[in-house]
């Protein structure tokens, strides 16, 4: 295989975790690192030694020598490096949730299919053992048709204020919730949702003006 080059734009918790991993694997040949905090650049730039240090997405996505593209910057500011990775055609990785606009996701995955680019969003929960082996049961027919399936998914205080206070437009719902919905579409794969009943409210993260629960019924076509 040979040497590629990875573009890691944010590094945050989740970015640092992709740019440490990238900078161990031998085929990554060039790692580009970008945040818009010198000091995180700084400090990184240090520990990972990557080839190209910036706080211009738009240099370390150009970048010839880089061929693939990690977002994993807050959820608002995803667009734009996903949308020049898939202009320029390159494969591209974009931390859940996806972005937070319809038209937004429209937008990058019609830029993807024009452009011979792959977008993909980071729902890592689906290479967990356990849910590899529902889907593979699922798959092989030994569940028989799957008509329903029901999921939940908590979270920690602590977790959802940090949610509450990294982003002004994201919910824990919207942060956590969105693994168990990844999960049960994957699994009910073929199926087409057609509508989407949902009720929300709002009590421990009511000061951050958040809602800290949110109950829905996913009804597919068939």
């Amino acid at each position: 295989m040979k040497n590629i080059g990875v573009a890691v734009i944010g590094l945050g918790g989740i970015g640092t975790l992709r740019a440490h991993s990238c900078a161990q694997i031998p085929q990554v040949g060039h790692l580009a690192i970008c945040d818009i905090d010198p000091g995180k650049l700084d400090k990184f730039s240090e520990t990972i030694k990557a080839d190209i240090v910036t706080e211009n997405y738009e240099e370390a996505i150009n970048d010839e020598r880089i061929q693939a593209v990690i977002v994993s910057t807050d959820e608002e500011s995803h667009y734009g490096p996903a949308k020049l990775a898939a202009e320029l055609g390159k494969p591209v990785l974009i931390e859940k949730p996806f972005v937070l606009n319809l038209d937004e996701a429209d937008d990058i995955i019609a830029k993807a299919k024009q452009n011979g680019s792959l977008a993909f969003v980071g729902y890592t929960q689906r290479f967990r053992k356990r849910y590899l082996l529902a889907k593979e049961s699922v798959e092989a027919g030994h569940l028989g048709d799957v008509v329903m399936a029901f999921g939940k998914i908590y979270v920690t205080r602590a977790v959802g204020e940090a949610v509450a206070r990294r982003s002004p437009n994201t919910t824990p719902s919207i942060n956590t919730l969105t693994y168990m919905v990844d999960l049960i579409l994957w699994y009910m794969e073929g199926k087409t949702p057609v509508e989407v009943y949902a009720r929300s409210a709002s009590k421990v993260f009511k000061p951050y003006n958040r809602d800290d629960f949110q109950w829905m019924i996913v009804t597919f076509d068939d």
